[in-house]
């Protein structure tokens, strides 16, 4: 699909997906940042940039991305609880469960 349409940010955010599902986390960020670039304003491809930044166990840098989702997207129910977990991890316990209640006001279902 990327030979086809290499300037669709949707398909690079996807590729990074399914790179993330495999743990190639440093590839996936790249695909988030090549979707990131084509569509600075999509908080999915911020969100999923941030998922991966965690799952590196680089909570500082998913906290940011995690904050560019939300900004983009206040709405954004995954981000906020992406962002609860990561400060969990961190020992901010107050802050995770204010997020994690932002979530779930917004209809996330655990």
């Amino acid at each position: 699909m990327l030979e086809i349409v290499p300037d669709d940010a949707d398909t690079w955010n996807g590729k990074g997906i399914s790179l993330d599902y495999l743990t190639k986390y440093e590839e996936a960020i790249k695909c988030f940042d090549k979707a990131i670039e084509l569509k600075p304003n999509s908080d999915d491809a911020w969100y999923n940039k941030g998922l991966a930044h965690d799952y590196m166990g680089k909570y500082g840098e998913a906290l940011t991305d995690y904050d560019k989702a939300i900004g983009i997207n206040p709405d954004n129910a995954v981000a906020w609880y992406g962002k609860s977990i990561t400060l969990r991890k961190v020992g901010e316990h107050e802050k995770a469960e204010e997020c994690l209640k932002k979530a779930i006001e917004l209809g996330l279902k655990l």
